[in-house]
């Protein structure tokens, strides 16, 4: 049977330093290191929305037209849920009574998004360009 040569373990070389010199070695490192991600990231970054860009009028145009859609659907929601609402209370069909409720319900709350769409996407722009 071969005898087995059992490796011995070897010293990492900053054990073998002493330990002034490890200190200003990581001291050194550290600063450097520092420096050199502070020197590559930039120091102020600031955007500010415009309108000046091409295809700005039409979009506005286009996202006019659609909350206008947004909102006839709404108005027709509320419309046939009021009926479904009424027909369904008055025959004694509660399945019918409850979708009706939740479909006014479900018009209203969809006319008061796409009313305060714009406000709310306007309050979070300002509560993150809060933030520092």
């Amino acid at each position: 049977m071969p005898a087995l040569l059992l490796a011995q373990p070897t010293t990492p070389l900053l054990l073998s330093l002493p330990a002034s010199h490890v200190r200003s070695l990581a001291a050194s490192l550290a600063g450097s290191a520092r420096t050199a991600v502070l020197s590559r990231l930039p120091l102020e970054v600031s955007v500010t929305p415009n309108s000046k860009l091409p295809g700005t009028t039409q979009l506005n145009t286009l996202i006019g037209g659609l909350v206008t859609w947004v909102l006839l659907a709404c108005v027709g929601a509320v419309l046939l849920g009021a009926a479904a609402w009424g027909i369904g209370s008055r025959s004694g069909y509660y399945g019918a009574q409850q979708n009706g409720r939740m479909m006014v319900l479900g018009g209203a709350v969809g006319a008061m998004v796409a009313g305060a769409a714009s406000a709310l996407v306007n309050f979070g722009f300002g509560l993150g360009s809060a933030v520092h």
